[in-house]
């Protein structure tokens, strides 16, 4: 003979059984008890695509009910992760998440993806921007592996038709002018636009009236008849009994 039996949950139902035979009767008593069932965790917020990173909250209207989870894609256990606060994500990820405690059924396995999309970090300047009394050769670096960097020297924010300069790269800057970079990475968000300002202060210098300009070095006579020479000077060619190259003209 089979039995079946349905106490409410929480509750201690008995069953009593009892058979004759000819040696007399035989009496059998079993109890069963039955448990609530843990209420299925609420993963917030409800999966989706975010920028750089996503705090995620797990939550279970059962009290007494710890939550286990995992971030890996596969079912949490009594070995997994307790949750106690919330968790931040910062690469793309399933969460899964279930409640169960003492006299509790496990609740059913709440599941949610996140995508998260990293955005190129910002690139550097160096020097970053300033006032200077030459010219100065500026420095481009961006920490993302692998990203293209675009830059401008009119005062537009860079697009990916713009220049590209390698990182560790340099830019020259010959006159006042303000230096603008943006990193891009298929994948990633762009990288903020770098923005620095630069102000050359070069010295006065004389009112040329006759330019002759070579390969490697120039010449010109100013409005005083007296003659300039800069650029190569490899071989003294710029008559200052030296060999040193002049980036600005030097009188003779």
């Amino acid at each position: 003979v089979v039995f079946l039996l349905s106490p409410l949950a929480g509750e201690t139902s008995l069953i009593r059984i009892s058979a004759q035979s000819g040696n007399g009767t035989i009496q059998t008593t079993f109890s069963a008890q039955s448990f609530e069932t843990a209420v299925t965790p609420i993963i917030t917020p409800d999966g989706g695509t975010f920028n750089d990173l996503v705090e995620v909250s797990i939550a279970t209207a059962t009290a007494g009910a710890s939550i286990h989870y995992t971030a890996d894609g596969t079912d949490p256990t009594t070995a997994s992760f307790v949750y106690s606060s919330p968790l931040v994500l910062t690469e793309s990820a399933t969460v899964k998440a279930k409640a169960l405690g003492p006299e509790l059924n496990d609740s059913a396995i709440a599941a949610t993806s996140f995508v998260i999309v990293p955005t190129v970090a910002t690139p550097t300047f160096a020097p970053d921007g300033g006032t200077f009394d030459a010219p100065q050769n500026v420095v481009v670096n961006c920490a993302t592996p692998g990203a293209e960097i675009h830059y401008t020297t009119n005062g537009q924010d860079p697009t990916e038709s713009d220049p590209i300069i390698t990182s560790g790269s340099t830019i020259p800057v010959n006159q006042s002018l303000t230096v603008k970079a943006r990193a891009f990475k298929t994948g990633f968000n762009p990288s903020a636009v770098k923005s620095a300002d630069y102000v050359i202060n070069l010295p006065s210098g004389p009112k040329f009236t006759a330019v002759a300009g070579g390969g490697s070095h120039s010449l010109a006579i100013d409005e005083q008849g007296k003659f300039w020479a800069w650029g190569y000077n490899g071989l003294g060619q710029l008559g200052d009994s030296a060999t040193t190259d002049q980036v600005l003209p030097i009188q003779n």
